[in-house]
């Protein structure tokens, strides 16, 4: 979902006024104190809305003031009733499934898991090549009568 997301440019935090995909490498917003690169890139929502670590305590405060009395909240940004829970999203997590993606893209055997397409089989090749060698045989004698399989 995270990869649709970003495919489509919606893969920013809801808080973040500067709307930047929590997928970007280039933030400083990503480093700890000690400069290393923090594990956890967010926070998706049951209703796919993402938030970034920083601003993850202003959605569950959020979530507070809106708790119903079966314990759901309604999303304050797409009104849908959930659970207020979140599935965190971890960098090497997300990486290990760019990689793994990757491998099958290129492995034809395996391309199918992901549903690329890769041409015509050949029993269809063959039988387009027939088709097209009889509507040429069928153009040239138009006194006779068609060829049909």
């Amino acid at each position: 979902m995270l990869t649709l997301l970003d495919s489509t440019s919606a893969a920013d935090c809801l808080y973040c006024p500067d709307k930047k995909s929590l997928l970007e490498d280039d933030s400083d917003d990503d480093e700890d104190e000690d400069g290393n690169v923090q594990e956890d890139i967010g926070y998706m929502t049951t209703c796919y809305h993402l938030v970034c670590p920083r601003h993850i305590k202003k959605l569950k405060d959020q979530w507070k003031n809106n708790l119903m009395a079966d314990g759901s909240v309604r999303c304050h940004v797409c009104d849908d009733v959930n659970r207020p829970t979140v599935l965190k999203l971890e960098r090497t997590d997300y990486y290990n499934y760019i990689e793994e993606q990757n491998q099958i893209r290129k492995d034809p055997k395996l391309a199918k898991k992901i549903g690329s397409y890769t041409g015509p089989h050949t029993k269809t090749q063959a039988l387009l090549n027939d088709l097209q060698e009889f509507r040429v045989w069928s153009e040239q004698n138009p006194d006779e009568r068609p060829i049909k399989r």
